[in-house]
């Protein structure tokens, strides 16, 4: 199970309104901390500043002076959006330290992530320089090659975050997003359904197919979803090997199951051109709405797998019950042409023919009860 934060609709997260409520005396002691710690290799770094990753509000500290700022963490970057590679978040999860490297206009800028414990509060402290001074070697970069140069850090951000096998988020973007979502749902009363897909017997679809085909039926499987659900805002990643999480903003529940619906009767069968073979994809589904007013993360994702378990079993139970229904219906088909097969009636005797008219009659509707039992 992921490492989650546990977030309730009666506090949220909110580093702001903590600091407001206990004065300038516990920050004066977190700037004194940070400072102590930063104190080796203090003017290597232009902006120190500490984050709520859940929020993505900041307070900088720069110049001795404590600066609490309107605009969000992720605005520095001038991105327009939640940073897909967050290291704040990261560190806050982890307890450890995270480094990325970002670019700003023409501005290479190295961020360094670190967690630090006051009176048994959690903070994230973020250290930023810029790299792409003279003194750097970022600045030795061909500048005729910036662009490219732009693209290696976005790429290199963006594979931090992603599957390789699908190209969905991975279960490190999971564990930060999912927390602010949570989150901001809770804060700002919007709408947000959490979808749980898992592709049943992936192993022996792998087995029998090859992996080659089954990153096939997941990618195959990610663009079914893409299509059904724009242009809602969402965003899908894979919790585990054969497990996804969708992930749908301001989407009510009845649009949720609509959503739920087509993806289950649509991925039922999907054709591949190897060789036109194929395959029915059986999967499980379990989804979450904030209708539920369950907030807890770990809460929702236990939900969402328990809702999975049920499915399954209540499949397995089915799948058993109709065995059996079809194993009695093949006793008594056998027995009836049995029956048949030893009567010998002559076309004289009236009670014997209807006798074997109606023996044949309840044989034919059983045979035909059988054939749609095992189509």
């Amino acid at each position: 199970m992921l490492k989650m934060l546990n977030i309730n609709k009666k506090r949220t997260i909110n580093i702001i309104t903590y600091i407001n409520i206990i004065g300038g005396f516990k920050m004066n002691k977190l700037y004194e901390k940070v400072k102590e710690r930063l104190s080796l290799i203090d003017n290597m770094y232009d902006i120190i500043r500490i984050i709520d990753p859940i929020n993505k509000n900041i307070i900088n500290i720069s110049n001795n002076e404590i600066t609490i700022r309107k605009e969000k963490c992720h605005d520095l970057l001038r991105h327009g959006r939640i940073c897909s590679n967050c290291i704040s978040m990261r560190a806050y999860i982890e307890k450890d330290i995270f480094i990325k490297i970002e670019h700003v206009s023409n501005k290479v800028i190295l961020l360094v992530a670190t967690p630090v414990n006051i009176d048994q509060e959690t903070y994230v402290v973020e250290i930023i320089k810029d790299i792409s001074t003279r003194s750097n070697i970022a600045a030795s970069i061909n500048y005729n090659f910036k662009n490219n140069f732009e693209t290696i850090i976005d790429s290199l951000n963006k594979k931090i975050v992603t599957d390789g096998s699908t190209g969905a988020y991975n279960k490190i973007y999971i564990e930060e997003m999912l927390p602010v979502e949570v989150n901001k749902s809770v804060k700002n009363g919007n709408l947000l359904s959490l979808m749980m897909v898992k592709i049943d017997e992936f192993k022996n679809l792998e087995d029998e197919y090859g992996k080659a085909i089954s990153k096939k039926i997941f990618n195959d499987f990610i663009k079914l979803v893409d299509d059904l659900v724009k242009p809602n805002p969402y965003w899908i990643g894979r919790y585990s090997d054969n497990k996804f999480l969708l992930v749908l903003n301001d989407v009510n529940q009845a649009e949720s199951y609509k959503i739920l619906t087509q993806i289950k009767n649509i991925s039922e069968y999907i054709l591949f051109n190897d060789n036109n073979k194929i395959i029915k994809l059986k999967s499980s589904f379990s989804i979450y709405c904030s209708e539920n007013e369950i907030s807890d993360i770990k809460s929702i994702l236990i939900e969402l797998e328990e809702s999975i378990l049920e499915e399954e079993q209540g499949r397995i139970s089915k799948k058993t019950n109709k065995e059996k229904e079809l194993s009695i219906l093949n006793y008594r088909i056998q027995e009836l042409r049995d029956i048949l097969n030893v009567m010998n009636i002559s076309s004289k005797d009236k009670a014997g023919y209807m006798e074997t008219l109606k023996i044949s009659q309840e044989l034919d509707q059983l045979i035909v009860e059988y054939m749609k039992n095992i189509i």
